[in-house]
Parts: structure tokens; C-alpha cells; sequence
């Protein structure tokens, strides 16, 4: 910062500390203490300062006594303007400037512009970026032969700064000299041997300044060009005298002053979206930046993604409404343009649109539409439930309206108990993480009113498939009576009566067929396990026929096709056995309910909870056959 002498100005600083409390802010001028302050905002008001540069720094003492030194600041107080045009100031050793249309008269003394550090008097101004100087030197006074007055650009205005000189000497002619790095040397390249009047010139591009002079300040003579590494964004640029010997002033006048700095181009900021911002397709993605310009105003700013405009805002805030945006990934930038046309672009944002969401699919795996359950239900629920693009969140399963239970994980599933009698519609709804929901096709079921012949305590009664005419089931002790019409048990469908109770685990049930009814040589009757009352359930059948023996007949697999192996070609009375270990079932007959002949051994896959009983089919949809059961235990 700058200032002009006497000057006044204000100190503050920011302090904290981690563990504790600051308990004071000192201020300095070098060395010199300037002033403290003890509590927050700190700051220190500086009065009456005189013309030269300071470096300025605030130590922080805690209440442990601890202090840190902030870092330095450096400072410039100018001497008074004396009627300088603005924004023009001087600074230096000492000496004057004035100005009267159109000429600057500038006095300065010192040793030399050269060497490591310069001595001498300095009208400037700040110049921001790249730009030129151009003056006419109309008199030198003759101090010295190498008196100087010029045209100058310098990065600071310590006296050892980078600097480049194009000078008007008394008696040495023309020269172009400069310290290229901030404490170097000072190296010079001779122009020609003319003296004041003389125009000359500096022009800075980047870091490149090139030295001229003219004879009428239209054709011009270029005397050399440097690289400035040390130089800064803003520099100090203006008219330089220094008389070549200490304590001696010497004047120079100075007309045709032009200064012409080039134009900065503006600043860009993209401040929403986010880099790295997702979003859903067909998106609606909110641009917003900020932009400024140092040396004008901004005309627009222009929103794009890669090389795409994708629309344009001319006043502040500026913002566009990116619509209707497809899956993929892009490149956003803001470009602003200022009043003269310069542009500066923002960092690029990378965002990505993702393809909409996909609902997830479910279906209900249990129970089989039509399903037929006798109250109190106990009726297990299950489904399976994907996402493509996702994972499943939770699965609600519904009877009507009312939900019944959420499953969070695979397999899917919950047991409905309780259930009374009535007509059901089962629907299973999946949700993905994004929220998406499907509700899968609804399963109809049933669940009439429990039997009303007396089975014993936990026995029910149900027809299975596709019968005809309505079987039954009834106890009297020690006799089960079963009648049962229907097709047969076999192949993917059964059609019989059952008389029925639940098991969990492994078990087994045992039972003598004492009677079978001959509606057909292959009615049956026999102990059965069975995964659910569905017509084409995987079950375990140990039966005796009519007319054809013993066999164990089994479905593997759901709606699957029945399997069968003989046994005995035995005719009731006979004994008959079902025995489950995990998914292994064994089948047994017997002519005494002691001696076991095993008929077959298969394994089918089953819940843990499975239905056992007795078993009886017709064989035929024109009649029933009635079978009775004695010695009947599930254990």
C-alpha cells in the first residue's frame, strides 16, 4: 500500500489462539513499537508519518506468555503530490515534482540509479498488469555528465527493486538500464549519443520489457528488451531524476506524458455446482459464478459445458438453469468477457447426471395363487425382489391394504399367524435405495373355517387340487376316517383330502392303513409330509393302494413331476412310515408296526415348517374312496 506524507494509517490485525486466550497485539514499524492493543477487533492508529518505506508486523502474546510474529508487511509514504495530477505521487530522495499542463518538473538528487541499490527522486503511478510509458525528456540539468532523467518501471520501491530505466543523460547520451531481479545488478545497453529533448519508452509484456527512443515520438528505435523474473502483477511505472551526485538536486522537465496500461482480462468463478456434483437424469443443474475485472466491468458471462454455450447472463448474479440434462458426465466453465472484450475462464467442474432410477422387481414366491389355508392360518409369506440398478431396501408385505410386515434382507419372507377365516389378497412392495417402489402381482388365497368333525387338538382338514366333491375327516378313537376324491396324487398337480398337522424340524409320522375303499385299483392312502397345502407342492408320500401294493411317491421339486418307488405288492391292513432329517425323507412299511423294510430314500427340499398327515385320493373324479387309519403318531 501507499500513502502520502504526513500520513495517517490504521493497523489492525486478526489474532487467536488454540489453548487459550491472546492477551495483547503488539504493532511495529521495524523495530519500533508503534502501539498495543488488548482486545479484538486489535488495531493501532498511526499519526503523522513521514515519506519512506516501512515494514510493518503485529506480535500476539497469549496468556501463557507465548508470542507469534505475523508476516511483514511493507508500506511506501510518498511525499505530497504538490499538485501531481492523480493518480500520480513521488517518493525518493529528497526533492520536488510539480506539474503544470502539460509538463512535469521533477528535482531529485542521489547518487546514482545503478549498482544494487538506486538514490534518487521518483513521480509515479501504479500500473496493473502488462502496459507502456512514453515521455518526452525536454531538459536535463547539467549536474554531471551522467545526470539521468527517464522513463521507468520498478517492481517495488524498496532501492534495491528490479527496475528498468530508459534515460536521457546530461552529456552520456541515450541508455536503457535495469536490474532484472530485486537486489541484483544493474546492467545498461547504450542507445544513441543524443541529449534532451529525447523521447523515450519502456513497454511490458509479461515479463519481457523493451527499451526505446525517438526523435519525434512516431518512428521509433528499439535499444533493447530483458526478462524480468522478480517482476510482480503491479508495478510502480513513471518518471525518474537523479542528479549522479549526493546532496546536488538536479531538474529535469518532462512532457507528452502517456501512460497506457493494456487491459486485464477479467476473473471467473464457478461457484455452483460443486465439482464432482451428481445428479439424475433428465437433471435440472443450477450454473452460478461470480466474475470481476480489476480495470473495467464485466459485459456477460457465458456458461458451457466442453466447448457447448450453454447460455449466457449479463448482470450480477450470474446464473443459468441447465435443463433437461441426459446421463453422463461433463466439463462446466464460466467465461466472462469485460467491457473491451478481454475474457478469462473458470476452473472446469466436473459433474455427473446418472441415469434415472430403476424400480425394482418382486414377486411373491408363497403361497401359489388360490391357496387354501384352514383358520386359525398360520401362512408363511415369501418373496424375491431385485434391483438392476441398486439394491433393495425393504420389502413390505400387504393383505389388502393392511401391512402385515418389512423384510430388510434376502430371503424375503415373513409368518402371517393367526389368520382367520376369509378371502385374502397378498401383495408383496419393494423398495430400492432411491426410493423407487414396485408392488408385485397379488396372490389370492382363502382360509376357511377349521373342521368341525373333531379332530383331535392341532389336526386340520382341507381338500387339495382339483376335486370334484368335498372330502372329509373325522377321530374316534384310536380311528382316523378319511374320505377323499380327486384325480390322484401324482405327476405336478395332486388332487386328494387331507387330514393334517404342522411339524417343525425333523420328525416322523407313522400310521396303519387298516382300510382302502376300491373306487380304483390305484386308490391310495398312506402318512404324507408336504411343504405347503398348494396342489403342486413338493411332498413325501408313503402309501397303500387298492389294488397295486405299497409305494413311496414324491415331488422333488415344486410343480414338478412325481417319482415313484414300489414296495410290497401288500393290501391293508398295513403299516406305513415317513421319517425327515433335514431335507432327507425315508419311507417304511410294515406288517406289525415293529419290523421296518425300508422302501426308498430321496431328497427334498423343504421349509422348516412343513405340513403331516393322511393322505387320501379316489383316483378317480366319479367317486370317493373312504380309508380309515388307526395307530396313527407324529413324533
Amino acid at each position: 500500500a501507499t500513502f502520502v506524507a504526513p500520513a495517517t494509517i490504521g493497523l489492525s490485525a486478526s489474532a487467536g489462539d488454540s489453548d487459550g486466550t491472546v492477551s495483547k497485539v503488539d504493532f511495529y514499524a521495524g523495530a519500533t513499537l508503534l502501539g498495543t492493543s488488548t482486545s479484538s477487533p486489535y488495531g493501532v492508529t498511526w499519526n503523522n508519518v513521514a515519506a519512506g518505506t516501512y515494514n510493518l508486523t503485529a506480535v500476539a502474546t497469549d496468556n501463557g506468555g507465548a508470542t507469534t510474529t505475523s508476516a511483514a508487511v511493507s508500506v511506501t509514504v510518498g511525499n505530497p503530490s504538490n499538485g501531481l495530477p492523480s493518480p500520480w505521487t513521488q517518493v525518493g530522495i529528497a526533492g520536488d515534482a510539480t506539474y503544470s499542463n502539460p509538463t512535469f518538473t521533477v528535482t531529485g538528487a542521489g547518487a546514482d540509479v545503478w549498482g544494487t541499490a538506486d538514490a534518487f527522486h521518483y513521480v509515479y503511478q501504479p500500473l496493473n498488469g502488462d502496459g507502456s510509458i512514453v515521455a518526452r525528456v525536454a531538459t536535463v540539468q547539467n549536474t554531471t555528465s551522467w545526470a539521468k532523467a527517464g522513463v521507468m518501471i520498478r517492481n517495488t520501491l524498496d532501492p534495491g527493486s528490479a527496475q528498468a530505466f530508459m534515460l536521457v543523460s546530461w552529456a552520456k547520451g541515450v541508455a536503457f538500464q535495469r536490474r532484472t531481479l530485486d537486489g541484483g545488478t544493474s546492467v545498461s545497453t547504450p542507445g544513441t549519443m543524443s541529449t534532451a529533448p529525447r523521447w523515450v519508452k519502456l513497454t511490458r509484456t509479461g515479463s519481457t520489457i523493451a527499451a526505446f527512443e525517438s526523435s519525434d515520438g512516431v518512428t521509433w528505435t528499439q535499444v533493447a528488451s530483458d526478462t524480468f523474473s522478480s517482476m510482480g502483477t503491479t508495478l510502480f511505472v513513471g518518471l525518474a531524476v537523479s542528479s549522479h551526485v549526493s546532496g546536488v538536486n538536479c531538474t529535469a522537465t518532462f512532457d507528452n506524458v502517456t501512460l497506457t496500461p493494456s487491459n486485464l482480462p477479467p476473473s471467473a468463478s464457478l461457484t455452483a455446482p460443486a465439482n464432482g456434483a451428481t445428479f439424475t437424469a433428465p437433471a435440472s443443474i443450477t450454473l452460478t459464478a461470480t466474475a470481476s475485472d480489476s480495470d473495467g466491468t464485466i459485459a456477460k458471462v457465458d456458461f458451457y459445458a466442453g466447448a457447448t454455450q450453454l447460455g449466457t447472463a449479463t448482470a450480477s448474479p450470474y446464473a443459468f438453469t441447465w435443463s433437461n440434462v441426459a446421463a453422463g458426465t461433463y466439463n462446466l466453465k464460466a467465461v466472462a468477457t469485460d467491457n473491451l472484450g478481454a475474457t478469462g475462464s473458470s476452473a472446469v467442474v466436473s459433474v455427473t447426471v446418472n441415469p434415472p432410477n430403476v424400480p425394482p422387481s418382486v414377486a411373491l414366491t408363497s403361497p401359489a395363487n388360490g391357496a387354501t389355508f384352514i383358520g386359525p392360518a398360520t401362512i408363511t409369506i415369501t418373496a424375491n425382489a431385485s434391483d438392476s440398478d441398486g439394491t433393495v431396501a425393504t420389502v413390505d408385505f400387504f393383505a389388502g391394504t393392511t401391512l402385515l410386515g418389512t423384510a430388510t434382507a434376502s430371503p424375503y419372507g415373513l409368518t402371517w399367524s393367526n389368520v382367520t377365516p376369509g378371502s385374502y389378497s397378498l401383495t408383496a412392495v419393494a423398495t430400492d435405495n432411491a426410493g423407487a417402489t414396485t408392488t408385485s402381482s397379488a396372490v389370492s388365497i382363502t382360509v376357511t373355517a377349521g373342521s368341525p368333525s373333531g379332530l383331535p387338538a392341532g389336526w386340520s382338514d382341507t381338500d387339495i387340487g382339483a376335486v370334484t366333491g368335498a372330502g372329509s375327516a373325522s377321530f374316534t378313537t384310536p380311528t382316523f376316517s378319511v374320505t377323499g376324491q380327486g384325480a390322484d396324487i401324482w405327476s405336478n398337480a395332486d388332487a386328494f383330502h387331507y387330514a393334517y398337522r404342522r411339524l417343525t424340524g425333523d420328525g416322523t409320522i407313522i400310521a396303519r392303513v387298516v382300510t382302502v375303499q376300491f373306487a380304483d385299483r390305484w386308490s391310495k392312502a398312506g402318512v404324507m409330509i408336504r411343504e405347503t397345502l398348494d396342489a403342486g407342492s413338493t411332498h413325501a408320500f408313503m402309501l397303500v393302494s387298492a389294488g397295486k401294493g405299497a409305494a413311496f411317491q414324491r415331488r422333488d421339486a415344486t410343480n414338478d413331476i412325481s417319482v415313484n418307488t414300489a414296495g410290497s405288492l401288500s393290501a391293508p391292513p398295513r403299516w406305513v412310515k415317513l421319517t425327515r432329517s433335514g431335507n432327507a425323507f425315508s419311507a417304511y412299511e410294515s406288517a406289525d408296526g415293529t419290523t421296518w423294510t425300508l422302501d426308498g430314500t430321496d431328497t427334498i427340499p423343504m421349509a422348516a415348517t412343513v405340513y403331516v398327515g393322511l393322505a387320501v385320493t379316489s383316483h378317480t373324479t366319479a367317486a370317493s374312496c373312504t380309508a380309515t387309519f388307526d395307530g396313527v403318531t407324529v413324533q
